[in-house]
């Protein structure tokens, strides 16, 4: 079964799928957020820069076989105006360059990124992709079929981080697939299930604040946690792996914004 290392203070994980294959992820860029933020009055520097720098470092620290980006590249839904355009297109050409391979699970923030015609990215739609035993999805969609037969699912989308009286942290969030889950995914699809972990991806972006970790916002957010999965079933892992204990235990009671 394939391997998941949850990278070191950093938003990303390193997997090693069950043919010995290296996957880095990252998920949830936003490419473009702070733009948004400024129309309400906050005055920040250009995101941009810092996400390519830190990774391009993970590319040439792991050196993975794959690099996958679980959704939501651009920030704004709709189209581009010329300067997120220019930082996203700059962006995706520096990082495959790096890259071996490079593949985008198109987020519900992404209906607009094929315009770009990128070179040397393979585009999936949002019910997902499977790697040997390891499938991804972005998590605003209900995964293609075929990906519940893969032992783990990993999916971006929810943003999850600490309440902001526990800090406000990025978090893991792990799901272990028991017999009632599988039998409820066989009804629904009339096939074998052979998923063990879903694993609910941290943000890359610096500027999704706190309060993702929220039971309403999973179930409103994503069909996986209204009728598949309760979300304070979960356990919360800090970026250095480290179990910080339930969903349950650690959620906010408040359902925040979620871009």
């Amino acid at each position: 079964m394939a391997k998941v290392r949850f990278i070191t203070d950093a938003p990303a994980s390193l997997i090693i799928t069950d043919r010995g294959r290296r996957i880095l992820t990252v998920s949830d860029l936003h490419i473009g957020l702070e733009y948004e933020l400024k129309d309400l009055g906050f005055r920040l520097p250009s995101q941009t820069y810092q996400i390519t720098k830190t990774l391009l470092e993970l590319l040439s620290t792991i050196k993975p076989d794959v690099l996958v980006i679980l959704g939501d590249v651009k920030h704004r839904i709709k189209g581009f105006n010329e300067r997120i355009k220019r930082e996203v297109k700059s962006f995706m050409e520096v990082i495959t360059e790096k890259s071996k391979e490079t593949i985008v699970i198109m987020g519900n923030h992404d209906g607009s990124l094929r315009r770009l015609k990128l070179e040397r990215v393979i585009m999936c739609d949002s019910s997902g992709v499977s790697i040997d035993d390891v499938s991804f999805i972005h998590g605003n969609a209900w995964p293609h079929p075929s990906l519940f037969t893969s032992n783990i699912l990993i999916m971006g989308h929810l943003h999850p981080t600490l309440p902001r009286q526990l800090g406000g942290f990025k978090v893991w969030v792990i799901y272990y697939v028991g017999k009632r889950i599988k039998e409820r995914i066989r009804k629904m699809f009339k096939i074998e299930v052979g998923l063990k972990r879903l694993i609910v991806h941290p943000a890359y972006n610096n500027y999704l604040g706190p309060g993702g970790l929220n039971e309403n916002s999973f179930r409103k957010l994503s069909p996986l946690f209204r009728r598949l999965v309760n979300p304070m079933r979960g356990y919360v892992y800090g970026l250095d792996g480290t179990l910080i204990g339930k969903f349950s235990s650690v959620s906010s009671g408040t359902e925040y914004p979620s871009f």
